[in-house]
C-alpha cells in the first residue's frame, strides 16, 4: 500500500518514470510475497532517486520563493 500511494504522487508531482518504478516495484513485491536482497537494493535505489527529487522540489521552492521577495 505505501508503494502505490509513494508511486501516485510521485506521478502526481510530474515524475512520471520515478513514478512507474515504485509502482513496477509494489507488483513485484506482490507476486513475490518475500523482501530477498534484489528487492532490497531495488528499494533503496529508488528511494536514493526520490531523495533527488525531493532535494530538486524544495530547492525549487526556496529559489521561487526567493525570486518573490526580491
Amino acid at each position: 500500500l505505501l508503494s502505490h500511494r509513494i508511486a501516485g504522487r510521485i506521478a502526481q508531482l510530474g515524475a512520471a518514470g520515478l513514478g512507474a518504478a515504485f509502482r513496477t516495484l509494489e507488483l513485484v513485491l506482490c507476486e513475490k510475497g518475500v523482501l530477498d536482497e534484489e528487492l532490497e537494493e531495488q528499494i533503496k535505489s529508488l528511494l536514493a532517486e526520490l531523495t533527488r527529487l525531493n532535494n530538486r522540489v524544495r530547492d525549487d521552492m526556496v529559489n521561487t520563493a526567493l525570486s518573490q521577495t526580491v
